[in-house]
């Protein structure tokens, strides 16, 4: 587990259960292989070649130098249009998805408070007869 913002990496190792791993730097995971290593600058995960998997910035840096010179290009311009318009449609998308889980999480909530009432009401006439009072009474 890493916490970003203190910069802190925690690892657990499977034996007979999940065991903590007391020296972490450099702790190499037995399945994938992979070593992870805490910098500065954050984590830094090592694959099994000895290369280390690239952060998303470094990533993005390199997506931009590959595209820089073809950006101004017909067939560049109609591409990153077309993907850009299948980001919105799939944000789109995504948006609904959570007003109807929303919607959903909210009738459910309703369903559970007409329920809560409606037993509340069935029980009201007994407890009303305990304390002495006619609930059929004008």
């Amino acid at each position: 587990m890493y916490d970003h913002e203190k910069k802190g990496f925690r690892a657990w190792q499977r034996r007979e259960a999940l065991e903590p791993v007391e020296n972490v730097e450099g702790f190499q995971s037995p399945r994938l292989g992979v070593r992870f290593w805490t910098t500065a600058q954050g984590l830094k995960v090592e694959r099994p070649d000895g290369t280390f998997f690239e952060s998303y910035v470094e990533l993005w840096r390199r997506l931009r130098a590959l595209l820089a010179p073809h950006q101004d290009t017909p067939e560049f311009i109609e591409t990153f249009g077309e993907v850009m318009e299948r980001v919105r449609r799939l944000e789109r998308i995504r948006r609904e998805r959570e007003r109807a889980e929303q919607a959903h999480q909210q009738a459910d909530q309703a369903q559970e408070q007409a329920d809560r009432a409606h037993a509340w009401a069935e029980r009201l006439p007994a407890k009303l007869r305990s304390l002495g009072i006619d609930p059929n009474a004008p």
